[in-house]
């Protein structure tokens, strides 16, 4: 692992008249245990970003440079000169990147604009950090001290680590995923509360539904009681931090906040074993205090229903089917979110859930529960785990 301690960044842009901006650079390259890299010429690259996130950058450098007790210098801008257009005040973050390893965490150059008055003035010089600029300078085991030095006309800042590796590299992770995914689950979160508040399948009026958040993405749900059973009235839609749990009907957040995500069995069973009690036992994907239900609870559903009319019928939605429609007097809304194997599959004319009940023919076939538009009861199918299926979630 090369790891690069930015000591020393000085920002000289010259006049016009006299020379294209240049950005001295000091560094300490050390290897994974936080010693100084041995003395040689290393190939490094520079890089100048809008943002600490950015994918491109604005301008990049190759260069050659050689370490003395892991030090090195380089004048950014000698073989690639740097824009103009770069230093109209606006933010940017520099990257280096050692001997071919990765970059070692962004470095803000600040928000105070860059002085240039082309013909008028010989030279300017710009403040490197604005304010309390910070940067994560490396990671290794630890570092145990925060160096500051200044010079004339440069300000040195280093920040050492003082939590351990894995904590550190926990936090960044978790940052950047949260950037990553905040618009993608922002827009979930008003997709499923415009779906709740305006649906384009319409609730039994005549049941009384209770309500359940998710604490884990804060989405909403309804609930049902039917007979001795308190059912989740919607598909679960639960995509972990990253929202890569589970997959939404050709990828669209729309059908994942009309339909529930699908979801393979492991992703269902999160660990647990198969189970054909009642109630399961196992909570899987569920949230705290529900479980993913057996074949044995989906069976007393069935049961429960027939004394309406047939299992399926009673269940089913009042519309969103290509035929075959029910009557949904349970207020179980069930709604036909298809299925997925790698490809996503006859959305409008099937549905199917995961139970936590494998067959006794084998451990990789599971007794799912399913119906289809023109059928009148649920049917449980030797379904492979590898299928996407949704996941309805009982209350314990």
């Amino acid at each position: 692992m090369n790891k690069i301690l930015p000591w020393c960044v000085n920002v000289l842009v010259a006049s016009a008249a006299l020379q294209a901006a240049t950005v001295p650079y000091q560094g300490l390259a050390t290897d994974a245990k936080g010693n100084p890299k041995v003395d040689a010429t290393y190939g490094v690259v520079f890089a100048l970003y809008p943002s600490a996130t950015a994918v491109s950058a604005l301008w990049v450098e190759n260069q050659t440079v050689a370490t003395h007790k892991g030090l090195f210098s380089a004048s950014l801008g000698t073989l690639t000169v740097l824009p103009d257009s770069l230093f109209n005040g606006s933010p940017l973050y520099l990257g280096v990147s050692f001997a071919g390893g990765a970059e070692g965490g962004r470095a803000l150059l600040g928000t105070t604009p860059w002085a240039k008055a082309a013909g008028k003035a010989d030279s300017a010089r710009a403040a490197h950090w604005a304010d309390s600029a910070k940067a994560v300078v490396g990671l290794g085991d630890s570092l145990a001290s925060v160096r500051a030095k200044t010079k004339a006309d440069s300000v040195v800042l280093t920040v050492a680590l003082t939590k351990n590796v894995s904590d550190s590299i926990k936090s960044l992770r978790d940052s950047l995923a949260n950037l990553r995914v905040a618009l993608a689950i922002q827009g979930q979160l008003v997709s499923s509360l415009s779906s709740w508040l305006n649906p384009s399948i319409p609730w039994n009026s005549a049941i009384t539904y209770g309500t359940l958040t998710d604490s884990r993405d804060g989405q909403l749900y309804r609930t049902v009681v039917i007979g001795s059973q308190t059912w989740m009235a919607q598909n679960l839609n639960y995509g972990g931090m990253n929202l890569s749990v589970g997959v939404c009907y050709n990828g669209s957040l729309d059908s994942c906040s009309k339909y529930g995500r699908l979801y393979n069995w492991k992703e269902v069973m999160a660990g647990g074993f198969s189970s054909s009690a009642s109630p399961s036992g196992v909570k899987g994907l569920c949230l705290s205090g529900w479980h993913v239900p057996s074949a044995a609870e989906w069976t007393k559903l069935s049961d429960t229903t027939l004394s309406y009319s047939t299992s399926a019928t009673s269940i089913k939605s009042s519309i969103g089917w290509s035929g075959g429609t029910g009557t949904d007097i349970v207020g179980f809304r069930a709604l036909p979110g298809g299925w997925f194997d790698g490809v996503s599959h006859a959305a409008g004319g099937t549905a199917g859930w995961w139970s936590t009940t494998a067959t006794q023919a084998s451990p990789n076939l599971v007794r799912a529960p399913g119906m289809i538009s023109v059928g009148t009861a649920l049917s449980y199918d030797a379904t492979s785990i590898d299928l996407s299926l949704a996941l309805r979630c009982v209350k314990d």
